[in-house]
């Protein structure tokens, strides 16, 4: 701020800064018509102000573009194009899916393009393509306008790869339209496959990836992935170009086979709608899950073979869209916590509140649930974590008292605290118990409130009854078991939910069964859920396992009935085999060594049962398959020598005087 008497002293001393913008105001008692007359020759004075509104106004319009290009420009995340299994990042993408963007709202899509594109200059192209996308864009031609090469493709795939929440935000309206089209075409598609009967289908996709996401990718841990933009693929391999080398990076050539009846986030062949048909292009939504089959290295690139996975999100919408809002926000609020940079929480609710003014007061509570959980799972800071549920309960409690939405937060709340904070699970549960018996009873409550209050109590009963002492252990369990059985009687009459959604919950009752010594309700829970798991296209393996095993313990060690033991061991035992079959290939040792170890074991619990029914030549033919398979180099690991320690141990105990197997 300078002040100067003589007008022309002023005129001067503002000229003589060179390359900027100045807005200047001057007191209304100047006569400020004779200053304009002589500032407003001065190159750089753009204009003289007498009434505050207006400059803030034009200070607003002056900083648009900046801020606006600081959206397009961000580039401070590494580019990937998987993620890991489960990732806060894919449920922010499903969220924007199903977000009810407001009237209008797409005007002002078209609005931050051209800004950003006359800031940036030289664009003239470019902004006759955004006038064309404004003049043109319809829901159905979404998928044309994303596979023409344009502005529009690049940039919604810089805002993918770089994990750029804002930049996405701006663009989630197009990126619904996708997810809508692509929806409606896999839904066709599926009925179709279902009805006529089709095999496996097999895309491909070629691109450069760093050597670092390739190493994560072929890690023995890295089973599963997730593609974290929209994923463009080919019926026809020679489309698949390969590129050339650019530092530290490969060419990569994925094969992705997939069953066209499964459930899965939406996909489809999209020839006819795109841009260029005569690629046979497949395109996947972002959070499609894959099942690695192998990765293997030929002379200039990297070949991943991969196999679409089940995956499909329970989605409910009411008649109100005040609740779709809700309900969609609180579900990415539960993902938040994780992995999240606090930088991308924060700008999600603040474009929040930018688009829905009105809902600040819930916005905030969700938010502080989002903390309250980072709080307690991230940081392990509890006294933080209490702080913000009570917060969040107490922003919650303004609502009124027949608000279903803010009942069903404040009972999860409340579970949520007594979870967190043992010193007050009692007088939580009990909250949460009374606010989620409200929402049973509320007649504005849907069947989907009514489940997630059932399975709410379902689990805080589960809990206590772990927790309690022994003598209320038993009355705990019951009334787990009776909130359980509702839910499932709820959900199975209800064509929203299928058996994907069902069948977790036929196992917890089977586990809540067991805790309080109903086997046989037990065993009939997990039969029910083995016929669902071995009814599904991929069949889920690893629970096949465990569910057979539950069987086999219970009938081994509880119901001492050996000849149902043995059959449910066996088909463990063939499970097992299946699962962790040695695949020539398999390129890790570490997985080599994993899945050695869980056969062995396999074969272990076999010889365990026949050891208890006395069958000593069953027993030792096992042993001795568990033997084999570690040949007879000396394992590397100490787990590998404790169990070939103990598998000769129990030769040694039947009798056997030497080591030496025969």
């Amino acid at each position: 701020r300078r002040t100067y008497a003589p007008y022309q002293a002023n005129v001067v001393y503002l000229c003589a800064f060179r390359g900027e913008i100045f807005f200047v105001k001057i007191s209304p008692l100047v006569p400020h018509g004779k200053f304009c007359e002589k500032a407003l020759k001065g190159p750089k004075i753009k204009h003289i102000y007498i009434n505050i509104e207006e400059l803030i106004k034009d200070l607003y319009a002056a900083a648009e573009p900046f801020t606006i290009c600081q959206i397009f420009d961000r580039i401070d995340k590494t580019e990937n194009t998987t993620d890991d299994f489960v990732s806060w990042w894919t449920e922010y993408i499903d969220f924007l899916c199903h977000l009810p963007y407001p009237e209008g709202y797409f005007k002002r899509l078209v609005h931050t393009l051209k800004v950003y594109y006359k800031a940036t200059g030289n664009n003239e192209q470019t902004l006759r393509q955004v006038d064309e996308f404004e003049a043109d864009y319809q829901l159905k031609n979404a998928v044309r306008w994303y596979t023409r090469p344009s502005f529009l493709f690049s940039i919604i795939n810089q805002a993918f790869r770089q994990q750029n929440t804002e930049l996405l935000f701006l663009f989630g309206i197009f990126v619904q339209d996708i997810y809508k089209v692509l929806a409606d075409e896999f839904k066709q598609n599926r009925i179709l496959a279902e009805e006529y009967g089709t095999s496996d289908l097999t895309v491909y996709r070629s691109q450069i990836m760093s050597q670092k996401e390739i190493d994560r990718i072929k890690s023995p841990y890295t089973k599963y992935l997730t593609n974290t933009s929209l994923l463009s693929t080919s019926y026809r391999k020679s489309v698949a170009d390969l590129y050339s080398d650019p530092n530290d990076s490969r060419q990569v050539l994925f094969e992705i086979d997939y069953n066209p009846c499964l459930l899965s986030r939406p996909y489809a062949p999209v020839a006819h709608l795109s841009y260029i048909p005569a690629d046979e292009e497949v395109l996947f939504m972002p959070g499609t899950q894959f099942e690695r089959l192998a990765v293997l290295h030929e002379k200039f690139w990297t070949v991943i073979r991969l196999k679409l996975r089940y995956n499909l999100s329970v989605e409910f919408q009411y008649e109100n869209e005040s609740r779709n809002l809700k309900n969609y926000v609180r579900r990415l609020g539960q993902h938040l916590f994780y992995k999240t940079p606090k930088n991308d929480r924060d700008i999600i609710f603040t474009k929040l509140n930018d688009l829905f003014p009105n809902e600040h007061l819930w916005l905030s509570a969700v938010k502080l649930d989002a903390i309250g959980c980072y709080q307690e799972w991230v940081l392990n800071d509890y006294t933080l974590a209490v702080r913000s549920y009570k917060k969040a309960i107490d922003l919650w409690k303004e609502f009124s008292e027949t608000d279903i939405d803010a009942i069903n937060a404040v009972a999860m709340l409340y579970n949520q605290l007594g979870y967190c904070c043992q010193k007050f699970a009692e007088e939580s549960y009990d909250q949460s118990k009374t606010y989620s018996e409200a929402v049973l009873v509320n007649t504005t409550a849907a069947n989907c409130d009514r489940v997630d209050s059932l399975n709410r109590l379902t689990e805080m009963y589960e809990t206590k009854s772990k927790t309690d002492d022994s003598d209320k252990l038993n009355e705990n369990a019951s009334l787990a078991i009776k909130y359980q059985e509702q839910a499932l009687n709820n959900m199975s009459t209800d064509s929203n939910y299928n058996d994907y959604d069902i069948v977790p919950c036929v196992e917890r009752l089977g586990r809540l069964c067991e805790l309080a010594h109903d086997y046989d309700k037990a065993i009939r829970a997990y039969e029910g859920a083995i016929r669902i798991y071995s009814q599904q296209i991929e069949r889920d393996l690893p629970m096949l396992i465990s569910l057979h095993q539950r069987i086999a313990t219970i009938y081994l060690k509880d119901l001492k009935n050996y000849s149902l033991a043995i059959e449910y061991q066996i088909k463990t035992h063939k499970y097992s085999l299946e699962k962790y079959e040695l695949k020539m290939t398999i390129e890790k040792r570490a997985e080599i060594q994993y899945n050695t170890r869980k056969i062995v074991n396999s074969y272990v619990q076999l010889a365990d049962i026949y050891l208890e029914m006395k069958d000593n030549i069953l027993a030792r033919k096992n042993l001795n398959a568990a033997l084999a398979l570690y040949g007879e180099a000396e394992p590397e690991l100490q787990d590998d020598r404790t169990i070939i320690e103990s598998i000769y141990k129990k030769l040694k105990n039947m009798c056997f005087c030497s080591h030496t197997v025969l």
